[in-house]
């Protein structure tokens, strides 16, 4: 009998690869068992301590825990608080910018001229505009040459006027629509200024010269009574005042016709004060003649008061066409002219004053007739109601 014997093979490469794996299990099941034993050890050690050591350790490792998150949290809050003092300041500074914009939209917009402010000021304005019509033509015919407490006064006044001017420059104005007939506000400040500029703006210069610092000059005192003269063009300053109160109608709420009376007759005093102050003054001119009507009324020596209300006699007298006032009548060419030009415009004022008045009683008249009308009317239709209801 033969025997044979077994060669072994040669192992592949999948056969070696799946004994390599094999034993890799094998030796972590080692190593499992081994961890697993040495849990059960801690275990038992763990459970060896008292239960007061183990309590004090699990409250040890919340604290611990606890105060890491206290810290986490303040953390937290700092960075949150710094991000939104970032947004406040980003915020701040789009406010800002907005603000900017705003006030440059602001000045690039003209001053609405039914401002309660502007309107103030227009009040102001009128005010000194009324001082200048009654001090002003007292100080050409009756005041003295020297810089005093009405020079102050007048120089104050003087610069309210010039700031007016650039006042009247930012500010809107009111034009009328051809097609319409309407009003129509406008308020682009460049149009503003180019109105203002080629309409009141000239007059309105001429009128704010601070003349009083002519007095200041060192000349003669004849000299210094020719140069009260310039004075006088502080009365275009007139046209102010109708300017401004046209504004303040609507807030006065009065009729038209009775505003038109108003100004009227505030035109006849302030021209009749005018007349009387230029009557004298220009005797004072020629050094009060003897045939004068100053020299014949004996009022050369007089106080300034009683000189005043003769000249006012005599000014309005003539404006009435009643007489020639204290005397028989003009003995010179200078009187002869300024009576003719007082008579002339006395008279217009009065034909003007006569049909105001005429026609206001007349509207006021039409608007009785109307509301008896009315109120006959609706006593009329109230009875008809009445007896139809009874039916």
């Amino acid at each position: 009998m033969v025997f044979k014997r077994k060669t072994s093979k040669p192992k592949t490469d999948v056969e070696m690869a799946s004994a390599n794996n094999g034993d890799r299990q094998d030796v972590r099941k080692s190593l499992d068992l081994e961890s697993q034993d040495s849990v059960h050890r801690s275990l038992g050690s763990q459970s060896s301590l008292t239960p007061s050591d183990a309590q004090l350790q699990i409250f040890d490792e919340l604290d611990q825990i606890e105060q890491k998150g206290i810290k986490a949290a303040h953390q937290h809050r700092r960075s949150s608080n710094k991000s939104v003092s970032i947004i406040e300041k980003m915020l701040n500074r789009d406010d800002d910018q907005k603000g900017i914009r705003t006030t440059q939209n602001v000045f690039k917009q003209a001053i609405d001229p039914r401002n309660t402010s502007r309107l103030r000021w227009d009040f102001v304005i009128v005010l000194a505009v009324l001082y200048n019509c009654l001090v002003i033509p007292l100080r050409i015919g009756f005041g003295d040459d020297k810089f005093g407490p009405f020079s102050a006064i007048d120089l104050l006044i003087d610069l309210m006027f010039m700031s007016d001017i650039f006042v009247n420059f930012v500010t809107g104005y009111f034009r009328t629509v051809k097609e319409t007939g309407e009003q129509q506000l406008v308020l682009s400040q460049p149009a503003a200024a180019y109105h203002y500029a080629r309409t009141w703006f000239f007059f309105d210069t001429i009128a704010s010269l601070p003349v009083d610092f002519m007095l200041l000059l060192q000349v003669s005192p004849k000299v210094l009574l020719y140069m009260r003269f310039p004075r006088m063009l502080r009365l275009l300053r007139l046209p102010r005042l109708f300017r401004y109160m046209k504004r303040w109608e609507e807030y006065i709420g009065l009729k038209p016709q009775v505003l038109r009376l108003c100004k009227t007759i505030f035109l006849l005093f302030v021209f009749a004060h005018f007349s009387a102050c230029i009557q004298f003054f220009a005797a004072q001119l020629q050094d009060f003649p003897a045939d004068c009507w100053v020299a014949k009324a004996k009022l050369v020596q007089k106080p300034k008061m009683e000189q005043y209300a003769y000249s006012l006699f005599t000014a309005l007298s003539h404006m009435l066409c009643i007489g020639y006032g204290p005397t028989a009548g003009p003995t010179n060419l200078t009187e002869v002219w300024l009576i003719t030009i007082s008579m002339c415009i006395g008279a217009s004022f009065y034909i003007i004053l006569v049909g105001m008045i005429s026609s206001t009683l007349v509207d006021a008249d039409q608007n009785r007739s109307r509301g008896r009308e009315g109120v006959r009317a609706m006593s009329v239709s109230s009875r008809m109601s009445f007896s139809g209801d009874i039916v």
